[in-house]
């Protein structure tokens, strides 16, 4: 069919196509990726940094850091227990350079025990209650959960100042 006999006269109107990646849209688009990006490197680039710092830190600093983040979560004892446990046994893999993190709790206890350490007597105790938060859901009040914390913390004093005594007799 011939345009011009047909009547129409497209004479005036120019063919007109402009590509996507020519548009505002798309430059918004890689504009808006482009600074997505960025963010996640950034927040990526900040968690590295902080976790460099906490690796650099003895493990009894270490130790202290992860259980002042531990407050948060008093309000649940079932997380609280698991990761006060959790980051004991880290405590002690980082002090005695084994894999006391994959050992079972009784197996810790036994650990503990072979220390002839009086402070290291209460933590028997304490990880047979966190057994029993953990997998019975036995309620603990609030003031239990301090006196845990802080025969933890102390356990861990103790254990340091025996790290320290081993060292010092092996001198």
């Amino acid at each position: 069919m011939d345009i011009k006999k047909s009547g129409l006269d497209l004479t005036n109107y120019e063919i007109w196509y402009q590509p996507f990646w020519q548009t505002k849209s798309f430059y918004w688009a890689i504009g808006i990726l482009v600074f997505l990006i960025l963010g996640v490197v950034l927040i990526l680039v900040i968690k590295k940094i902080k976790e460099s710092k906490i690796k650099k830190l003895s493990p009894i600093e270490k130790f202290d850091h992860e259980i002042a983040l531990l407050s948060k979560h008093k309000h649940n004892p079932e997380v609280f227990y698991i990761r006060l446990i959790l980051i004991f046994k880290n405590y002690l893999s980082d002090t005695f350079n084994d894999e006391l993190y994959s050992l079972t709790d009784d197996e810790i206890i036994d650990f503990l025990n072979n220390l002839n350490s009086s402070e290291v007597i209460n933590i028997d105790l304490i990880i047979k209650r966190a057994q029993l938060v953990k997998f019975a859901n036995s309620l603990i009040d609030e003031n239990r959960i301090h006196e845990d914390l802080n025969a933890i913390k102390t356990t861990a004093k103790s254990i340091e100042k025996y790290k320290s005594n081993i060292n010092n007799s092996k001198t």
